[in-house]
């Protein structure tokens, strides 16, 4: 319906997801007021846009996705710089899979 005003987000901005009306980046500020009202609605504690991204990072660790997999989603230039970022959440995962191993060789 813009037709000429319309900014294609595949392909003007390399693949955006969420895009403003005429399809261009969404501003900082405006990703900020709708985080805010989601997470007040939904009733979460206070707390940066980008922790959901160190969330979402630890989750995946948690379940056991490859670091190499989580550090490419993130776009990290390297896995070693997810392991630095995200150690804790390797050593939880580890101790959970050791925790795990260990009850089975008991049942066993």
């Amino acid at each position: 319906m813009l037709g000429s005003a319309w900014r294609d987000p595949f392909t003007t901005h390399g693949g955006l997801v969420f895009t403003n009306t005429v399809g261009a980046p969404l501003s900082p500020s405006s990703i900020w007021t709708h985080f805010k009202r989601i997470r007040e609605v939904a009733q979460l504690p206070q707390m940066r846009f980008h922790d959901l991204r160190h969330t979402a990072a630890s989750l995946m660790i948690a379940a056991g996705e490859a670091v190499t997999t989580v550090s490419a989603i993130l776009g990290h230039s390297s896995a070693v710089i997810t392991v630095r970022t995200y150690a804790h959440a390797l050593h939880e995962s580890q101790a959970t899979a050791i925790a795990s191993l260990s009850a089975r060789l008991r049942r066993g």
